[in-house]
């Protein structure tokens, strides 16, 4: 692989990196793995990015064929949890909250429907008894 590759420095250190922990998996595989996991990141935070005039999120989409036990399992694990965890922590909170919400508004409304047909069922009652002369 080119030696002078046009990354920001960020990812050039840390694919360095991974590639002296890594040294059996390739270059390649680690830097599409690294480009994919930041593209992953700032898509959720929606990130933008000018490219030549057009305003763009970051989209990566890459095949990796690798064997098993080739150690793009370990790589990602190892990604997510040294290089990634911060993201990782605030993207599990921020879905946590948004489970949480949306289960408040279903049961929420599912207590509302439930009030409204007891509501509506007692009126029914009421209604039978008035018009019942026995």
């Amino acid at each position: 692989m080119k030696k002078n590759l046009k990354i920001p420095k960020i990812l050039f250190e840390t694919k360095e990196l991974f590639q002296k922990i890594y040294i059996n998996v390739p270059e390649q595989v680690i830097l599409n793995i690294l480009i994919a996991k930041t593209a992953q990141m700032f898509t959720s935070k929606r990130v933008q990015f000018d490219e030549s005039g057009r305003i763009n999120i970051p989209n990566w989409f890459a095949m990796l064929f690798i064997a098993s036990g080739g150690g793009k399992d370990k790589l990602i694990r190892d990604l997510d949890n040294l290089v990634f965890k911060d993201f990782n922590n605030w993207f599990k909170s921020r879905a946590e909250e948004l489970y949480s919400k949306q289960m408040n508004e279903f049961l929420g409304n599912t207590n509302k429907e439930k009030n409204i047909k007891e509501t509506q069922k007692g009126e029914e009652k009421e209604n039978v008894k008035s018009q019942n002369p026995f």
